[in-house]
């Protein structure tokens, strides 16, 4: 038997080696092609480090390598777009905000410096400048008002219930019709309630807001009207109107139609805009038919 098992040896030997063998070729096949596998991903994650690096959100990641791998770069690219364009807004909106504040704050130091400075100024003169500081000082309440609702809409979903529009249309027109003695209000509600699910606080900010607006950039006569089937509120006024160039701007924070002096923080329309939107619903300008100013409808 020594021939036979000298034989069964070898060939066990011989087994073992090329078993040796296999698996380091096969190890080194599989390092090979996972390292091709993984290259693609290994560029996407250096591409997002020179991202985070250097604070660059305008250079987009590579989309190389297979489909799985494209799509993903794909959709971090999208996210990184939109994270670009989210923050170009946020400090677009940061320096019309300081912009906005720093003029009324600008004018109450100049006012509050003049008094100062001149304490024998006469009566008249004073009470004039007194007059101005608190206008301007009621201006700054007026924008942080407006900052704080829209930092407070931005902020996240709210909690909704069942609100009757009829009767919140009512309640602000004729709060503002007791406050505007001068302007007439009119007002064309549904007999029966006009029921949504939303947040108070929101939709009573689209309607004074609309209201407010209407009374201060028309004339002498506002119509509120509220149709249950959508349900549509629509508030025209019979003032210059808005032209059509600007009909999309005036939605954005701070503003305001050229060559238009009347008061307001320029945050009204962009509040109305952002509280429809959290309650589906779309807001758009026309020119009113009847009093031929502007018409606002929101529709739900």
């Amino acid at each position: 038997l020594a021939p036979v098992e000298e034989r069964v040896a070898s060939t066990r030997r011989l087994i073992i080696l090329i078993g040796l063998l296999a698996l380091a070729l096969t190890g080194l096949a599989a390092w090979f092609f996972s390292s091709l596998a993984v290259r693609p991903l290994a560029r996407l994650q250096a591409g997002a480090a020179r991202v985070s690096g250097a604070e660059d959100l305008s250079t987009p990641l590579p989309e190389e390598g297979p489909d799985e791998v494209r799509s993903l770069a794909g959709a971090l690219n999208g996210m990184l777009a939109r994270l670009q364009a989210s923050t170009a807004a946020t400090r677009r909106f940061a320096a019309d905000a300081g912009h906005e504040l720093r003029t009324p704050l600008t004018s109450v130091q100049a006012t509050l410096s003049t008094l100062r400075r001149h304490p024998d100024v006469d009566a008249a003169r004073r009470e004039a400048m007194l007059d101005d500081a608190l206008t301007q000082q009621r201006r700054l309440v007026d924008l942080l008002d407006g900052l704080q609702a829209l930092a407070r809409g931005d902020a996240g979903p709210l909690e909704h219930e069942p609100v009757d529009l009829s009767e919140l249309v009512d309640e602000v027109v004729t709060a503002a019709a007791s406050r505007h003695p001068g302007v007439v209000v009119a007002v064309d509600l549904p007999e029966a309630p006009v029921v949504i699910d939303g947040w108070e606080p929101g939709l009573r900010l689209v309607v004074e807001n609309l209201v407010t607006n209407a009374i201060r950039h028309g004339g002498a006569q506002v119509r509120v009207a509220l149709h249950a089937t959508g349900p549509v509120l629509a508030v025209e006024d019979d003032g210059p109107g808005v032209p059509d160039s600007e009909r999309e701007r005036i939605f954005m924070p701070f503003a305001r139609i050229d060559g238009a002096e009347t008061p307001g923080s320029g945050l009204g329309l962009a509040l109305v805009a952002q509280q429809a939107g959290h309650h589906g619903a779309h807001v758009d300008v026309s020119t009113a038919p009847t009093l031929g100013g502007a018409r606002f409808t929101v529709r739900f």
